[in-house]
């Protein structure tokens, strides 16, 4: 009897210690560069938790654990991939097993398993009671130095063509705790045909912000420091969106002040001018095109609208805009284009990781006269220097569309 229980105890440690190892699709995950990974079991599904911050689109990477989850054939259950950005869920894209046994042994290809996926904003319950296992390959302390090219070109003035300004400016950016990002930007001077704070070394994006996710889908972020336009304060943002991510619903509003660099001195003044707006978006995604009308209260005081259409070709990304200001009408084109380096991995041996941006985003406004430039109508700022119109923010039909059509 006494050895009965013994081999029941060895057999139980010994359950207990292969369930507490990392599962082969989480060490495959791993060698892809994955980081914040963690894995765990649910009622009805696997489930693996992972940060793509090695692919330049979120499809890509969800892409490549979806082929790891098809030759690993240890698996036999429905398997849901929750995708993170700063360690913050984003959504949920689930696998039902049946696909997977049917692309295993050859009745369906995998744009057909991509296509039966079901993704959506929904993250909440993902776990379902089940325990979290072991998070590996942390990202928090990381560093990146990021080199942002930036582009101002202008047609207000009639003693040149065009106002042109080129720089580059690198920024040192690093997680901290989860949904909490540090960015810290200088901007050199290429080339212009300016005179002030242009021809000077100056700071760009000196920021502190910290995302965060509330229960049904609603998403928001808090950023405090210095912005680009010129502007420092703090900035806050809440938005809501659908489980499919065809319409959301946002509020934004921010107190800065200006931030100037004049004879080698850094000005800065009182936070005394607010800002905010209301935003409405719609994706259509037959063509992949994005209509976001926003109004409020710009940097100046001056109250507008804003309607934007922007159609996304795989990585690139398209669009128009019009906008009524104070008593002016404007338009223009922008864009987001990817740049080069589609996969981006972390030396072994050094702590900082050199990159150029996942893309690189411009405007273009018709309207650029004097007295538009003088009322300073319209003007916005960011809070990161990655803020574009390049759909990095994990919209469930973008994701599959380019899952079916683009992925290798």
């Amino acid at each position: 009897m006494g050895k009965f229980r013994i081999i029941v105890v060895c057999c139980f440690l010994f359950v207990a210690y292969v369930r507490s190892q990392p599962s082969s699709l989480l060490k495959e995950l791993r060698s892809l560069g994955f980081e914040n990974l963690s894995s765990g079991n649910a009622k009805i599904y696997d489930w693996f938790a992972f940060e793509d911050r090695v692919h330049r689109n979120t499809y890509q990477g969800l892409g490549d654990a979806v082929q790891l989850l098809l030759d690993d054939r240890s698996i036999e259950r429905d398997v849901a991939f929750i995708l993170l950005e700063n360690n913050i869920p984003q959504i949920k894209a689930v696998v039902p097993y049946k696909l997977v046994s049917a692309c295993r042994n050859g009745l369906i290809s995998i744009q057909d398993v991509f296509k039966g996926m079901t993704i959506a904003y929904d993250t909440d319950n993902y776990r379902q009671g089940g325990k979290k296992g072991k998070t590996y390959n942390h990202s928090a302390g990381k560093i990146d130095l990021v080199f942002y090219p930036q582009l101002l070109l202008a047609n207000y003035r009639l003693d040149v063509l065009y106002v042109v300004a080129l720089d580059l400016a690198p920024a040192v950016e690093m997680q901290l705790w989860p949904g909490a990002k540090f960015t810290g930007q200088v901007i050199f001077p290429l080339y212009n045909n300016l005179k002030g704070q242009v021809d000077y070394i100056r700071p760009g994006i000196l920021a502190l912000s910290q995302s965060f996710r509330l229960h049904d889908n609603v998403f928001g972020s808090l950023s405090a420091g210095n912005f680009n336009a010129n502007r420092m304060g703090v900035d806050a943002s809440l938005r809501y969106r659908t489980n499919n991510g065809r319409f959301s619903i946002g509020v934004n509003a921010g107190v800065t002040g200006s931030s100037t660099f004049y004879d080698h001195r850094w000005q800065v003044s009182n936070w005394d001018r607010m800002n905010y707006s209301g935003m409405v978006s719609y994706y259509e995604p037959s063509y992949n095109m994005e209509f976001d009308l926003q109004a409020g209260q710009y940097i100046y005081g001056d109250k507008g609208v804003r309607l934007d259409c922007t159609r996304h070709f795989g990585e690139v990304s398209v669009g128009v805009f019009a906008m009524y200001v104070g008593d002016l009408a404007n338009g223009g084109f922008h864009f987001a284009i990817p740049l080069p380096g589609r996969k981006r991995k972390r030396p072994k041996h050094f702590p900082v990781r050199f990159m150029l941006p996942e893309h690189f985003d411009w405007e273009y406004q018709a309207q650029a006269s004097p007295e538009y430039q003088e009322r300073r109508l319209g003007q916005v700022y960011e809070v990161r220097p990655d803020e574009n119109h390049s759909s990095r923010f994990y919209n469930p039909d973008y994701i599959k569309y380019n899952l079916i059509h683009f992925q290798r």
